[in-house]
């Protein structure tokens, strides 16, 4: 009886702090923003902007001739701070300028972080890219990473997009959830719900997702579970990858590089298509990629 009576009281105050300390579970944001983050070839500059938040903060690396923009979208503990060896590591190889902002309450940017107030956010971002720098839908590419596949996806249904690539992603935030605290009702308490699986079910665009086998973070089988959904709405690419969450990318540059290509066929933008790496565009040869799976 007093093992019932301690499981009873360790389940409620377990979601009573799901209920009342969801913010603080589901993010972890580190502060810091540098204004100095030099990448060669290309030109930094840090971007402000005012908001209901606050004051929010971005970095712009400008590639010279790029015929669009890669937003990219971190994950959890992320940072643009955080991510300059990464947009290193994409501006060796992709011919697109780089776009990065701090989410509220990441680095030094006002405002209490959460699903609403992070698109929100992000959309005003969005609206600058297009109004101030001529990066409409059809000049922009997304890149998420984990959380970031996240905010991607829901900012592509949102603000449209060229593309979209997904990294180390989960399906939903209640699934991903219960990883961590199985038999709670998360569905009935989860107020960040990040469903990606149904974010693009009316958006047709290409998609490249890769995941690592090995992805200690975010398990493996909740990004097939996205995949499956994916693959039924249009064009899409998988391509299974290995190492660490957050390193693999590193170790298997090759494999997602391979993908990229692949994935640049895919695109119709006609600012785009192989221009991502660099060649020209020569058509889209949607017949022979479509719901391609490297397995």
């Amino acid at each position: 009886m007093v093992l019932v009576a301690l499981g009873f009281f360790l389940y409620l105050g377990t979601l009573l702090m799901l209920v009342f300390s969801q913010e603080k579970i589901i993010f972890r944001a580190p502060t810091g923003f540098s204004e100095n983050l030099p990448v060669v070839g290309l030109e930094h500059k840090a971007l402000t902007m005012d908001w209901a938040g606050g004051e929010a903060q971005a970095m712009y690396w400008e590639k010279a001739g790029a015929p669009g923009v890669l937003v990219f979208c971190y994950g959890n503990a992320g940072s643009v701070q955080g991510l300059h060896r990464r947009v290193k590591w994409l501006a060796e190889k992709m011919r697109l300028s780089i776009f990065v902002a701090d989410y509220p309450g990441y680095g030094e940017t006002s405002g209490e972080p959460g699903q609403g107030a992070i698109l929100e956010l992000m959309g005003l971002w969005m609206k600058r890219l297009t109004t101030d720098m001529n990066f409409g839908p059809e000049r922009r590419i997304f890149w998420g990473h984990s959380l970031g596949g996240a905010v991607a996806t829901q900012l592509v249904k949102e603000h449209g997009a060229a593309g979209l690539i997904l990294e180390n992603t989960f399906n939903n935030m209640e699934e991903m959830g219960s990883v961590v605290y199985p038999w709670m009702p998360l569905g009935w308490v989860l107020r960040h719900p990040f469903a990606s699986d149904v974010a693009l079910e009316d958006w047709d665009g290409p998609v490249l997702q890769f995941h690592s086998r090995l992805d200690g973070v975010v398990p493996f089988q909740l990004g097939k579970r996205l995949g499956e959904a994916l693959k039924k709405r249009g064009p899409y690419l998988w391509v299974e990858t290995g190492g660490f969450h957050n390193e693999g990318y590193l170790e298997f540059s090759s494999e997602i590089w391979d993908g990229v290509d692949q994935f640049s066929k895919l695109l119709s933008s006609p600012f785009l298509g192989l221009e991502l790496r660099g060649g020209r565009s020569s058509g889209l040869e949607t017949s022979r990629l479509q719901n391609d799976t490297r397995r």
